[in-house]
């Protein structure tokens, strides 16, 4: 076909291409010519926009597997925005562009809703009682419990994804409802007074170390999501849930990272081997989750601190303050915000050993 150029192309103040200029001859030029080849692309672009409309079969490849790898075999019937230039596509935006796209043509999508295997059974008992029929399929959550339990847990992309459609649902699958059935069995041999006799054939956990469950897999398994769901149903039950999502982000030194005072250094130099650090402004937005996530449980059980906790030589709290209150102190004074957490972790063993199931999530 020998396409010719339809415009000029002015790529500086010096350098330009004529219109009628055959295609091969101006991307061999920007070939050779590096700085011009983005531009090109997008003069590309225009050009088939411009010449080919119903002339000729023009098929756009777009790699939506990387973006979006659960998506990748879905069918999409939507119109690709008139392109520009190829810094429309590429860059930065390139994400959003995508995000804006599916926005438009969300509807596009109810084809592989309705074909996706889902359930309407969303209490874990319920689900429990009929895994066989709930294994495999999408469940939904609402917005407001997916927003404060489930979210943390995700990645940013796939929240964003989840959000751009609407559909706040997760697959069920097997390790996540073991865990929690795993979980419920524990309390309920936990609570069982000692001289019963009903659990002789089961292992009573109570005399030996805390349960733990290991997750493993390679990323993109859904060990997340498994984390998520698991929190959902602690948090949604009133138990005390310790989220660390990104528990080894706290080992890498970052801006954050700052010397903990010399009262500190002083006070734990016993327990330290070397200097002891604090994460201000992490530990804050730490303790703002930790506060979301519980708040069903800081408010029906209002736990308070069994000691005095001394910040500096002169800042201190006294011991029966609510830990509601402690948080909020330390969220508006970030430079206590590290030490807070290691203070709910000490009063979770003081106070919680028996009386309420507390769920650690690393």
């Amino acid at each position: 076909y020998k396409p010719l150029t339809t415009r000029d192309v002015h790529w500086t103040r010096v350098d330009s291409t004529p219109a009628g200029t055959p295609w091969a001859e101006l991307i061999k030029f920007c070939i050779a010519r590096t700085k011009y080849s983005t531009d090109c692309i997008g003069i590309l672009l225009r050009e088939v926009s411009a010449q080919f409309s119903g002339m000729h079969t023009v098929l756009y490849l777009l790699v939506f597997g990387i973006l979006f790898p659960w998506l990748a075999r879905v069918r999409f019937r939507f119109a690709i925005p008139k392109p520009l230039s190829l810094n429309y596509y590429l860059g930065k935006n390139m994400r959003k562009l995508f995000l804006h796209t599916f926005r438009r043509y969300a509807a596009t999508l109810a084809e592989f809703n309705q074909c996706a295997p889902r359930t309407s059974i969303t209490a874990h008992t319920e689900q429990l009682r009929n895994m066989s029929s709930v294994l495999h399929k999408f469940v939904s959550y609402p917005v407001g419990d997916f927003d404060r339990f489930i979210s943390p847990f995700l990645k940013t992309e796939l929240v964003e994804e989840l959000a751009t459609f609407g559909d706040y649902s997760l697959l069920l699958r097997r390790p996540s409802l073991s865990i929690v059935k795993d979980l419920l069995r524990i309390r309920e041999l936990q609570t069982q007074p000692s001289g019963d006799t009903s659990v002789s054939g089961d292992l009573n956990l109570q005399s030996h170390a805390v349960p733990r469950f290991v997750t493993y897999g390679q990323p993109g398994t859904g060990i997340s999501v498994t984390l998520a769901q698991i929190s959902h149903f602690a948090a949604t039950n009133n138990w005390l849930v310790f989220p660390f999502p990104d528990a080894e982000r706290w080992l890498y030194r970052c801006v954050d990272l700052t010397p903990s005072n010399e009262y500190h250094q002083d006070q734990h130099k016993p327990n330290l081997v070397g200097d002891a650090f604090d994460y201000p402004s992490r530990s804050a937005n730490w303790l703002q989750g930790f506060v979301k996530m519980n708040e069903g449980f800081l408010e029906k059980y209002k736990p308070l601190t069994t000691r005095d906790v001394h910040w500096t030589r002169v800042d201190s709290t006294p011991a029966g303050t609510p830990w509601a209150e402690l948080i909020k102190f330390c969220i508006a004074r970030t430079k206590y915000s590290t030490d807070c957490i290691g203070i709910l972790l000490r009063e979770v063993s003081a106070q919680f050993s028996g009386m309420h199931t507390v769920l650690y999530l690393l």
